[in-house]
C-alpha cells in the first residue's frame, strides 16, 4: 500500500497530483498467476508469498469540487482489519467457502 502527493508548477499555476494504490483483495499466497508464481507438476499453484498487500481505500469526496476529497486506505491482513475503530473479520475462507460465526457455532 502506498500513496503519493506531488506539487509541480508550470508558468501559470501550481498542479498538484496524488495517487495511491490500496492493496488487492486477491490471494497473496502464489494462487494467482504473477511473474514470480509457479506450478508444480500436477498443476497446483506453488506457494509463494508475493510483496503485495491486501487492502483497500475509502475515499470521501465533495460533488463538483474537485480539489475536496479524503481517502483511508485499510490494511487487510489474515482477513481482518480495522477501520474507524471497529473490527471486520472476513465472513469466507480463501476459497470463498462461508465461514461459521462464533454466534451460529454456539447454536
Amino acid at each position: 500500500m502506498e500513496q503519493q502527493s506531488k506539487t509541480v508548477f508550470d508558468r501559470d499555476q501550481a498542479i498538484k497530483s496524488v495517487s495511491f494504490s490500496p492493496g488487492c483483495l486477491c490471494r497473496v499466497d502464489g494462487a494467482v498467476p504473477s511473474v514470480k508464481g509457479g506450478v508444480d507438476v500436477k498443476g497446483q499453484a506453488l506457494q509463494y508469498f508475493e510483496n503485495w498487500q491486501q487492502g483497500v481505500s475509502v475515499i470521501f469526496f465533495k460533488d463538483g469540487d474537485d480539489d475536496s476529497f479524503h481517502f483511508d486506505q485499510v490494511h487487510i491482513h489474515k482477513g481482518k482489519t480495522m477501520y474507524r475503530g471497529e473490527e471486520i473479520v472476513a465472513t469466507v475462507d480463501k476459497f470463498g467457502t462461508p465461514l461459521q460465526s462464533s454466534v451460529s457455532a454456539q447454536l
